[in-house]
Order: C-alpha cells, then sequence, then structure tokens
C-alpha cells in the first residue's frame, strides 16, 4: 500500500547491528560483528521489540539471520480518516472511512532463525463507520459498522451493523422498486 510521504514504520536502534561485508571465495558475504537491539515503530508508538538481530553466512555464504521480534502494543492503535479513492473511481458510489482502529493480539514472537514456522497472530481491525455515497446523489447514504477478526485458523467477519445517517431514503427507494414491480407484474398476469 502506498504511502503520501514517508513511511510510518520505523525502526529504532538502541543497540544498532555493526555489518561487516567481506569478498569470501568471489562472494560478497555480510556478518553482523555486533547484535541489534531496537524497537519497531508505527508513527511514534513502538509495536515491537527486535532482540539479538544478527546475520551470518551460511556453508554457501548466503546470509542467515538469528534474533527474535517480540510484539510489545497489544493497545489499539488508530488509523486514519480516509477516502478509498482508487476503489471509488471504480464505483457508481464513493467510498469513506471514519477513523479504524487495529489491535494485534497478546505473545506474537517472531523467530527470525526460523522463519518456516508461522508465528501464531491474532488481530482485529475495528471500522466504526464506512460510509458508500452514491455519486449522482450524494443524498443516498449507506452507512455501517464492520468488525473483522484474523487469527490461526483464518479472517471473519464478526460484525456488521448499520450506523447513522440510517438509509431511509433507499429503504423509501427500494420500497418504490418493490411496489411498482408488484404492479407491473400484477398487470401482465391481469
Amino acid at each position: 500500500m502506498p504511502w503520501a510521504g514517508a513511511s510510518p514504520v520505523s525502526i529504532q536502534w538502541t543497540a544498532e547491528p555493526q555489518l561487516k561485508f567481506a569478498l569470501v571465495k568471489g562472494r560478497l558475504e555480510i556478518r553482523t560483528t555486533q547484535a541489534g537491539t531496537g524497537t519497531i515503530r508505527i508513527r511514534e508508538t513502538g509495536v515491537a521489540e527486535i532482540v539479538g538481530f544478527a546475520v551470518t553466512p551460511d556453508g554457501d555464504g548466503a546470509p542467515t539471520f538469528t534474533g527474535k521480534i517480540v510484539a510489545t502494543q497489544q493497545a489499539p492503535f488508530s488509523l486514519p480518516t480516509a477516502t478509498l479513492v482508487s476503489v471509488s473511481d471504480l464505483l457508481p458510489f464513493t467510498v469513506e472511512l471514519a477513523a479504524a482502529t487495529f489491535e494485534l493480539g497478546p505473545g506474537v514472537t517472531i523467530n527470525l532463525a526460523d522463519l518456516a514456522v508461522a508465528p501464531t497472530v491474532s488481530a482485529a481491525l475495528t471500522l466504526p463507520k464506512v460510509t458508500l455515497r452514491a455519486k449522482e446523489d450524494p443524498s443516498l447514504v449507506l452507512a455501517f459498522r464492520a468488525v473483522y477478526v484474523s487469527d490461526a485458523s483464518g479472517g471473519k467477519l464478526t460484525e456488521l451493523s448499520l450506523v447513522e445517517p440510517y438509509p431511509f431514503d433507499l429503504v423509501a427507494m427500494a420500497g418504490d422498486g418493490i411496489a411498482n414491480l408488484v404492479r407491473m407484474i400484477g398487470s401482465l398476469q391481469g
């Protein structure tokens, strides 16, 4: 997902890893002479700790990694209000998102030495208000709240409910359309 400006993700090293580069048998090898420790941040919020980050070459000279990334931020962090322009260009309505929250479950640890083993991660995305607004008539609005939860077994929508403004105009239009359809069917049968 492209960001406008600098990436919101950064690493603040408390002990910066010291990298050493060398040519060995015509190959470039990378290794650390000092392991790194630091904090992964999203904007200004620390969300995970990097512990013992190191790089060593394997028997063929390819870099291998050791260390762990441990999630520290389980409290929800907020995502900004947005209008999904790229999606809205393709649809007859705009999609507006109120400020959302994203929450990681507790106990997430990634072992860098064994990336083949996927960590168990649970997360929840709460969208307090998603507004669909008709482009041709912006007074036609459908707004809802949604909560999506993901864990090791997969993801699912756990909540979907209408929120204000309620779509009375849409309901009235649908009711009129159904009434017209019933009258049309009745006239065909008669």
